[in-house]
């Protein structure tokens, strides 16, 4: 599997699609956590890709190919809120997978991650997507700051913040 930062040199369709299959899913999930609306994530994220593939077949230089294609998911996702407004919190539990009642383990986890979403999105921007990308897309505050235009240090502190902001709504 090629190295991403390395892409900048090795342009080829096959290592390109390496890295497609590599971030993919995590890249899909960033989506859907932002649109709460599957093929419109998996849209995006497909876009996002070949925009970054189009970018880069140009002969354009990317340090950090992750990133990259996370930032032009962003943009895509941002220009998508420009022309709807933003969907309520109904629109997860109407999108959340199914899961019986039968299996109550799944249940009680499917309650906790319901309740665990509503208070990831009670957090207040820009601290929410500094949570979304630290903890539920587990990338590094560095991969962060690249998407989002900042210093890694600035990153460090929302991650921070939305942390104690998150851990004070779950603590009783």
């Amino acid at each position: 599997m090629p190295d991403i930062s390395l892409l900048r040199d090795t342009t080829t369709e096959k290592d390109f699609l390496d890295i497609y299959d590599q971030y993919a899913d995590m890249v899909f999930r960033y989506c859907w956590r932002r649109v709460y609306d599957r093929e419109l994530a998996k849209d995006i994220m497909q876009e996002a890709f070949m925009k970054s593939w189009q970018y880069v077949s140009e002969g354009k230089s990317v340090q950090n190919m992750k990133a990259f294609v996370f930032q032009v998911a962003t943009n895509l996702i941002i220009d998508y809120h420009k022309k709807k407004k933003d969907l309520s919190l109904e629109t997860i539990e109407e999108h959340s997978p199914a899961i019986t009642v039968n299996n109550k383990k799944n249940w009680d986890a499917m309650i906790d991650a319901k309740d665990m979403l509503k208070h990831v999105e009670q957090l207040e921007e820009p601290y929410k997507t500094a949570f979304e990308l630290r903890y539920l897309q587990e990338l590094t505050p560095k991969e962060i700051a690249q998407i989002v235009g900042e210093r890694v240090n600035v990153i460090s502190v929302r991650i921070h913040r939305a942390r104690k902001q998150f851990l004070s709504m779950v603590k009783p």
